[in-house]
């Protein structure tokens, strides 16, 4: 914020009180945005703010005429561990996912809880193939962290990805809807 007058002069009680008021003001807005785009458990992206980032991403792309793929992922049985281990168990299951995507992902990727058990990670000028990649380092790094922790149970996740087409995908909302069918036949095999 800048102040200018022509001619120099102190602020009085009144104004000083009202610069307060109004700086308050502007970082109960802040907070508010970052409580309405950022999971709380987790400190990532939620589902809004992954939608806001991403489109952002793929416009960029679309325009450069760069590869983009999104990673669909759903933790596999995750009532069980919430069940068997407690509410407080799941919530860090879902933190030690976000943490590991977080130390795979790149500063231009997009990672988010889209809700629930459910996460997407969006990457720009990467392939499907090159994607691929990344989610088996997400999967090692899964692996590592759980035996780290000494975790008396297994966490695994199904995915699905998807490279941008632009052809058939006009958003990110239709990158996430493949992502999500995808993910959910990886999930019925896993069940069967």
């Amino acid at each position: 914020m800048c102040l200018i007058d022509r001619k120099p002069r102190g602020l009085l009680k009144e104004d000083q009180t009202i610069l307060k008021d109004l700086a308050a003001m502007v970082e109960r807005e802040i907070e508010l945005t970052k409580l309405a785009n950022n999971d709380e458990l987790t400190g990532i992206p939620n589902r809004r703010g992954f939608k806001v980032l991403a489109e952002k991403s793929l416009m960029l792309c679309k325009r450069k005429h760069l590869p983009a793929s999104i990673v669909y992922f759903d933790v596999d049985k995750f009532k069980r561990i919430n069940d068997d281990h407690g509410h407080a168990e799941g919530d860090r299951t879902l933190s030690l996912i976000a943490n590991n995507m977080e130390s795979v992902a790149r500063d231009s990727d997009v990672i988010a809880r889209l809700g629930g058990d459910e996460f997407a990670i969006m990457f720009s000028d990467t392939s499907k193939e090159s994607a691929e990649h990344v989610v088996k380092r997400f999967e090692e790094s899964m692996e590592k962290s759980c035996k780290q922790e000494a975790l008396s149970y297994q966490i695994n996740l199904s995915h699905g990805i998807v490279e941008y087409n632009p052809k058939v995908h006009s958003s990110i909302g239709d990158l996430l809807n493949d992502g999500d069918k995808l993910m959910y036949a990886q999930k019925q095999k896993h069940s069967a």
